[in-house]
């Protein structure tokens, strides 16, 4: 069903003024009521109340007469239903949006917008908002009112006119209340027909299309549709679209997609070219214009698939046009088709001659900086993709380190190889890569010695060198007459140190001058110095490889011939050149030592050679001692005195290796000394290794004089003793030792684990024993009495058990047949005492009482054998 239409607009005329006739008699023309249904519909299916569209149309038939093509009477600028004012704002707006400024529907739909974006009806003299206008169902002469004032505005306020109009519009419009057309129903578009049926699926007016759901009968809007393999897009308004759409980002650039419609179908184009305006653009699969690179059809000149690109902006298909990303340049044809292969372009301002360009055929990218050899022919395209042509400094030349001098045809851009040229009085000879020679070139025989002669170029000028010398690479040469390098001996100029001449050598495969280098030649031996001259006297040459050090030698200052296993004596200082002609450095074994059988052991200093004596040597943490003869000390030695004690050291040097002792035992002919860090032997007291018997550190003492350790030996010092064990560890802790002369037992001693000193005159507790040490240092034994009171003959009796020694307590013992009782402090009792048992026993003079009865304290006890009492 075609959607409801004005009449065809005329042209634009100002209308003649005219009275407004009461709205009951006035005489509407078929063309101003057909409007006004096409007014009504187009709203109501916009959810606007017929109250509201017959305020509206009251205000335009004053406006406009219900025409859309008119301008304001008076040439006010005013234009339209409405009488927009001035006009631009419906017209701009209208071709912004691709409407018709002069028809019902372009007018109406600005209307709509500017009734739901806050433009021109403003809620001044009605609070009413446009969105509140809409949908009222106030009277209509009320709603007229209110259009007037808030959206036309004009300088008369109250002209009743308008809403007695809007009356007669709203009675009109009550017989098109029954739905056809456009229906707006809970925010959804649907399109009744004729007969009031919702219509699905196509529906065509004027040259546009909707669509309407086949299963919902609502109108697609903002949404895509696909049937039949064809595509649609219907916009905000529901109509499809025709022409170029930008839709959404396009995933491989970022970029929005630029879709395309056709104008008569409206259907999307996809996998399809399209020229317009003169630009091409080409819409893959998904409808979506190219940007940037596409691989098309085969090129027709290559064979290979055409290379396209399409500007990420916006979209349209190089031509005849040059393209640089990422570092990268092409060139499109007029059929957008990238170039590959060789190209003659503008003319190369350096020569006059048209440039020659290079793509490559598989990614058509441009040559650049870069050669190819193509059909034996080589080229080099310059920062500009040209063609080389003349001279050309190129890339180092990776034999010299010099940047390589090229030369191609001026006219072919074909580079020169295997070729000679001369220009200028100047030679140069071009390689088989191109490059003029530098540095050192083998040419023809030379005659004198049937060698292939050695010529060189200059690396800068690359002239060739004739009667100069050159060093090079840290080779020397010296180039003839003829430009080819010397081979052999040749006699020089005298040598400032010595006055001979000079003589100088050359190799005769490679022409390079002997320097800092040896030569042996029938039986003689060189060394050529570091101005190639051979060297004379003493000189520093290369590492001993046995020791590190530079290797010192000798040579005849008037034969040249160096000195191997030969003395040297010279400056008072005497040498020994090996079989290698070396002087010798560090350990060297000589002959039998006399006193010993060894054979001698020398040194001779790692850096000056000269042989140690009387001298200390310390090397990797060994210490040796080198006499007179210089010769390494073994056995004793008595040294300097010790700072320590004031006696000379005694020192001790293994009688094989040389070693000398340092922190280290040694038992010779019966004694043991100790040779601390120094290599001293101790003497005096020294604090050793942990005891395994109790965990401290041991004790040792070492004889002052002798320096032999103590063993099994007593030591009183400074009125401390000591004892020394079999292992001249100071004992610590208990010792049986000697027999008591007093009882016949082994003496018991104490020493203090700590200081290891004889306990003496003291009480000890040990391992919950107690014992007491007498002033000999022996744990006494039997009874010991002490008086406390003379006149009262008052004293403390202990008793200390002979075997153990160790005091008694709890405990009676016998003694000499008297019993006495030792009590919990180990104190022999007096008096009435009562047990532990209960008990009571009486001690007269701490003698225990028996067979006796006594009266004590005015009680009578009766003490039988055992000393046991009772009340008698």
């Amino acid at each position: 069903m075609a959607k409801p239409k004005a009449a065809t607009p005329a042209k634009a005329t100002t209308a003649k003024a005219k009275p407004v006739l009461a709205a009951q008699t006035y005489n509407y023309s078929a063309t101003q009521k057909s409007n006004a249904i096409y007014i009504y519909k187009f709203f109501s299916a916009r959810g606007w109340s017929r109250n509201a569209i017959a305020g509206m149309l009251g205000n335009m038939a004053v406006e406009s007469y219900i025409l859309p093509d008119i301008t304001e009477i008076g040439g006010g600028g005013g234009y339209g239903l409405v009488q927009w004012t001035p006009a631009s704002k419906l017209i701009n707006w209208c071709r912004a949006n691709g409407l018709d400024y002069r028809t019902m529907y372009g007018q109406c739909m600005r209307i709509q917008y500017e009734f739901t974006h806050g433009i021109q009806y403003y809620p001044g003299w009605s609070r009413m908002t446009a969105s509140q206008y809409m949908k009222s169902k106030m009277s209509a002469f009320d709603l007229a009112m209110v259009f007037m004032n808030n959206y036309e505005r004009p300088y008369d306020t109250y002209q009743p006119n308008r809403g007695n109009i809007a009356n007669y519009w709203y009675n009109f419009l009550a017989s098109q209340e029954k739905k056809t057309g456009y229906q707006t129903e809970n925010g959804k578009v649907y399109y009744y027909d004729n007969n009031g049926n919702k219509i699905s699926g196509f529906r065509k007016f004027g040259n546009n299309i909707e669509y309407y759901n086949p299963t919902t009968k609502v109108r697609l809007q903002n949404g895509y549709v696909t049937t039949n393999g064809n595509t649609y897009f219907f916009g905000s308004n529901g109509a499809a679209i025709s022409g170029f759409r930008w839709g959404a980002a396009n995933p491989k650039t970022g970029y929005r997609a630029l879709q395309y419609y056709d104008t008569k179908s409206h259907i999307q184009f996809k996998n399809k070219w399209l020229t317009t305006n003169g630009n091409t653009y080409f819409f893959d699969g998904k409808g979506w214009a190219e940007d940037g690179f596409r691989t098309g059809a085969a090129n027709a000149k290559t064979g290979y698939r055409a290379l396209q690109y399409f500007d990420p902006k916006t979209r349209v298909q190089y031509k005849n046009k040059w393209l640089t990303t990422g570092g990268k340049t092409y060139f499109f044809d007029a059929k957008g088709w990238a170039t590959d292969g060789l190209r003659w372009g503008a003319a190369n301002p350096k020569t006059g001659y048209r440039a020659l360009q290079y793509f490559d055929p598989t990614t058509r990218v441009q040559y650049k900086n870069k050669w190819l050899t193509i059909n034996g022919n080589t080229y080099f395209f310059d920062g500009k993709g040209w063609a080389e042509d003349g001279f050309r400094t190129g890339g180092a030349n990776p034999q010299t380190g010099y940047r390589a001098l090229q030369y191609f045809d001026p006219k072919t851009r074909v580079q020169y190889k295997n070729k000679w040229l001369t220009t200028g009085g100047k030679t140069y000879f071009f390689d088989a890569k191109g490059w003029a020679t530098d540095g050192l070139r083998w040419g023809a025989a030379n005659p004198k010695t049937g060698y292939r002669a050695l010529q060189y170029f200059d690396p800068t000028t690359r002239v060739q060198y004739k009667n100069k010398w050159l060093t090079i690479n840290g080779n020397t040469y010296f180039f003839d007459g003829k430009g080819w390098a010397e081979d052999g001996f040749r006699t020089g100029g005298a040598n400032p140190q010595t006055g001979y001449r000079a003589l100088q050598y050359f190799d005769p495969k490679t022409r390079v001058q002997y320097k800092n280098k040896w030569l042996t030649i029938n039986g003689k031996t060189y060394f050529f110095d570091g101005k190639g001259w051979a060297t004379e006297g003493i000189r520093w040459g290369a590492a001993n490889p046995e020791t590190g050090y530079r290797a010192l030698q000798y040579f005849d200052p008037t034969t040249r011939v160096q000195y191997k296993n030969k003395w040297l004596t010279i400056n008072g200082n005497t040498y020994f050149f090996d079989g290698k002609g070396w002087a010798e450095d560090g350990f060297r074994t000589g002959g039998a030592n006399p006193q010993t059988g060894y054979r001698a052991l020398q040194y001779f200093d790692p850096k000056t050679r000269v042989q140690y004596k009387n001298k200390w040597l310390t090397i990797n943490g060994k210490t040796y001692f080198f006499d007179g003869k210089g010769w390494a000390t073994e056995g004793i030695r008595w040294g300097a005195a010790n700072p320590e004690t004031g006696y000379r050291a005694l020192q001790y040097f293994d009688p094989t290796t040389r070693v000398q002792y340092k922190n280290k035992w040694l038992t010779i002919n019966g004694n043991t000394y100790f040779f601390d860090g120094k290599g001293w032997a101790e003497d005096g007291f020294r604090t050793g290794g942990a005891n395994p018997q109790t965990g401290y550190r041991a004790l040792q003492y070492f004889d002052p004089k002798t320096r032999v350790q103590y063993k099994n030996k007593w030591l009183t010092i400074n009125g401390k003793t000591y004892f020394f064990d079999g292992k001249g560890w100071a004992t610590e802790g208990i010792r049986w030792g000697a027999a008591n002369p007093e009882t016949g037992y082994r003496a018991l001693q104490y020493f203090d684990p700590t200081t290891r000193v004889q306990l003496k005159n003291q009480e000890k507790t040990i391992d919950g024993k107690t014992y007491y040490f007498d002033n000999k240092g022996w744990a006494v034994d039997g009874l010991i009495t002490k008086v406390i009171n003379p006149t009262t003959r008052e004293r403390t009796i202990k008793y200390y058990d002979p075997t153990t020694r160790a005091q008694v307590f709890n405990q009676h013992v016998t003694v000499d047949g008297i019993v006495y009782y030792m009590n919990a402090q180990g104190v022999a009792v007096n008096g009435l005492v009562r047990m532990p048992d209960g008990s009571v026993e009486f001690y007269e003079d701490y003698h225990q009482v028996t067979n006796r009865t006594i009266t004590i304290n005015g009680k009578r006890y009766t003490f039988d054998a055992n000393g046991r009492g009772k009340l008698a």
